[in-house]
């Protein structure tokens, strides 16, 4: 239908033949207001638009996935302190990795991404490097996902154990390194400490050091075998410091104590351990604390203060938060029969 303006038009040119015809595509008499317009340019945007659409969509997706993927540690920076797997397998395969999953939930918070993680575990690792003196097979097993009945059990590192050896370096390595077939001789920790400071590797890390035997800490002890006293072998981090020459005699005569150097050391591996494994405060405990026979003494002469000294010190110089430079040690024993 033409518009009263477009009519009064075509009367004009009725009046006037000298007036020239409309063109072909424009509305006239003979020439009426088509019904549709043309939808060729309008389909052609529309589909554009859902195409971009749809690769915004891919490529958000794809940020997603990349985001969620597992981020392996790079061994180069020492993220491994086992070194050598007991099932033979590299660095890289014998169970370090730190996800984005593990990152959220590391309770002491290293600011910023992986690399400053990487940065801060070496610079936790301090001077003394990790040197390899692996313990015999016969004397550590596997983490077990379930107890000897079937049920799951906890098998993640989530404590950490202090010992001391009683005797010598070379007495502790030839006994950790010997094959023993009974259950009462088998023994190793994950960590030995020299008195100079040398931090040997003698289990790795996802391997069950058998630190302790009958013990326990806030319910995390699992019987793992019948007949055998539940431990917290299972969920433990066991590092020893080598006892002084006047300490080898057991329970009686003097205990000077340890070193500068393994007191360092000590807080290198403690701060190492808390970081990978998101230890809380309140986890770093003694052989003594766990131990649910009443025999255990170590590490006799222990001094706290100078552990939670070299702690801080160390933890906040290497990018730790404040909030997160304390063991959190009550000295109160929570296990028992």
């Amino acid at each position: 239908m033409s518009s009263p303006i477009e009519s009064g038009h075509q009367s004009n040119r009725a009046l006037d033949p000298a007036q020239p015809e409309p063109p072909a595509d424009q509305a006239g008499p003979d020439h009426p207001v088509k019904d549709s317009e043309p939808i060729g340019p309008y389909f052609a945007g529309t589909v554009l638009g859902l195409v971009l659409l749809m690769l915004g969509g891919l490529g958000y997706l794809l940020a997603i996935t990349v985001r969620q993927q597992p981020k392996v540690i790079d061994p180069r920076w020492g993220l491994d302190p086992s070194g050598v797997a007991s099932n033979g397998n590299s660095p890289t395969q014998s169970g370090l990795q730190l996800t984005s999953e593990h990152t959220k939930s590391t309770t002491p918070r290293i600011n910023g991404d992986q690399a400053d993680q990487r940065v801060a575990l070496a610079c936790l690792s301090g001077s003394q490097p990790e040197l390899q003196a692996p313990a015999d097979p016969s004397n550590y097993g596997t983490r077990q996902a379930t107890d000897w009945k079937g049920r799951p059990v906890a098998n993640k590192p989530a404590l950490i154990v202090l010992h001391e050896t009683v005797v010598d370096e070379s007495t502790a390595l030839a006994l950790f390194q010997s094959t023993r077939t009974s259950d009462a001789q088998q023994a190793s920790y994950h960590m030995l400490i020299g008195r100079d400071g040398r931090r040997l590797r003698l289990v790795a890390d996802s391997e069950r050091a058998y630190g302790a035997g009958d013990s326990d800490f806030k319910g995390m002890a699992v019987q793992l075998k019948p007949g055998l006293q539940p431990s917290l072998n299972n969920v433990a981090l066991h590092v020893s410091l080598v006892s002084p020459p006047d300490g080898a005699d057991g329970e009686r005569g003097n205990h000077s104590g340890y070193t500068n150097a393994q007191y360092r050391s000590l807080t290198s591996q403690i701060a190492q351990w808390k970081l990978l494994y998101g230890i809380g405060s309140g986890l770093v405990v003694t052989h003594q604390d766990v131990d649910r026979s009443g025999s255990r003494r170590d590490p006799r002469s222990f001094n706290w203060a100078h552990l939670d000294q070299n702690f801080r010190s160390q933890w906040l110089a290497c990018g730790g938060s404040p909030l997160t430079a304390d063991l959190g040690r009550t000295g109160v024993r929570t296990q028992g029969r």
